[in-house]
């Protein structure tokens, strides 16, 4: 997929996308960070077509994705969004099952083929014994889980994923980085998602695209573009990046950005 010369308005007066241009490496895991309002969401929005830009282009297999019918784009990528809804009384199964709906037609019944791919969504997020529970019946990390498996169900080689961790706590937040990650080495999925937790990005992900203001501020394999000065650059904080054998790279804030002092009155 190549992004090129991306600009995007909301209101068409104030720009939230600058001329953005990156790749996104098939079969690897790419990861948009950077401060909250810098367009990290919204250049996923554009990415799936979800936001129509003001200027530029999405290629995805040497098409630009606006010449994609709906139902044709839902075979090549799935998304998963920050904040999704559902009947509270619908069961895992029935939910990812939606994930069929770009393979069926007015006429169509329920195939083979379908069922196949609800179960293998099912195996791949460990969802197999919870599938006739409800929704209010699970965590909110299986819940997220259970997303995930509805966008695996389209069969699509491409997957996207906006704050896949936010309001879990630690044992979910590691349980989904690492389901994404065996997805990506045991499937070979494309994966782009957007990341707040920086050393959640730095360790599952195989390039970063770091962002600020609506413009890409540095993209690269984390080890060669994780430092102090791109942490300070982006974010206006200071940290320390450390090498551990266990745990690889990582940064630990330090400080925000040096402030004016304040004067006594």
């Amino acid at each position: 997929m190549d992004i090129k010369e991306i600009t995007f308005s909301y209101d068409r007066k104030v720009d939230r996308l600058h001329q953005v241009n990156a790749e996104i490496q098939p079969g690897r895991i790419t990861t948009i960070i950077g401060p909250n309002g810098c367009g990290k969401s919204t250049l996923l929005n554009v990415m799936s077509s979800n936001a129509v830009p003001r200027q530029g282009q999405i290629i995805l297999d040497g098409q630009d994705i606006r010449q994609y019918r709906p139902r044709e784009l839902a075979r090549k990528l799935a998304v998963v969004h920050q904040q999704n809804e559902a009947p509270a009384d619908l069961t895992v199964e029935q939910l990812v099952r939606f994930g069929r709906l770009p393979y069926k037609t007015l006429l169509s019944s329920r195939r083979e083929e379908d069922d196949q791919a609800v179960e293998w969504a099912l195996k791949c997020t460990n969802l197999e014994e919870r599938r006739y529970r409800t929704l209010d019946q699970l965590s909110g990390g299986e819940q997220q889980r259970v997303w995930i498996a509805m966008a695996l169900a389209q069969r699509t080689p491409v997957l996207f994923l906006d704050e896949p961790t936010t309001y879990l706590d630690m044992y979910y937040q590691l349980e989904i980085m690492e389901l994404i990650e065996r997805l990506n080495r045991e499937h070979g999925l494309t994966i782009v998602m957007v990341l707040h937790d920086i050393n959640q990005a730095i360790r599952y992900s195989h390039h970063l695209i770091a962002m600020k203001e609506g413009r890409i501020v540095m993209s690269g394999e984390p080890k060669q573009i994780v430092t102090a000065e791109l942490i300070r650059s982006v974010y206006d904080v200071h940290v320390a990046v450390r090498q551990d054998e266990e745990a690889g790279l990582y940064v630990i804030p330090v400080s925000v950005r040096q402030q004016t002092p304040i004067e006594a009155g």
